[in-house]
């Protein structure tokens, strides 16, 4: 867990081999802005159900592009700052109708090859 960065805005942790993160990691970084987590090996475990970036309401840009990831958590809806999503280049296959819902908060969601979308 990421502990006493309480004013941290900008995360950069893109190429690091990292699998999965612990549904409380960021938990503390309720100001974060923009998160780089690309070119890692996550997956995302659904059976955590929340989201780790939870408590990250100011989000507005997301990047997870060239990771693992099938599906989304559904929180992410939540996130109405968020206005960059890149998820390019996973094994994302469908998008719940969620994210549709909520589809015109974002400025921009990557979703290039993603296989069968």
């Amino acid at each position: 867990m990421l502990s006493g960065l309480a004013e941290l805005q900008h995360l950069n942790l893109e190429n690091n081999f990292i699998v999965d993160t612990h549904p409380d990691a960021f938990k503390d970084l309720v100001k974060l802005r923009e998160v780089k987590m690309s070119k890692n090996q996550i997956s995302f475990n659904f059976s955590k159900f929340k989201s780790p970036f939870e408590n990250s309401k100011k989000l507005r840009v997301l990047h997870f592009a060239h990771n693992l990831i099938s599906s989304i958590y559904d929180d992410w809806t939540a996130l109405m700052d968020l206005e960059h999503l890149d998820l390019s280049h996973n094994n994302i296959s469908i998008l719940e109708v969620g994210i549709y819902l909520y589809y015109y908060i974002f400025t921009f969601i990557h979703v290039r090859s993603c296989y069968g979308l």
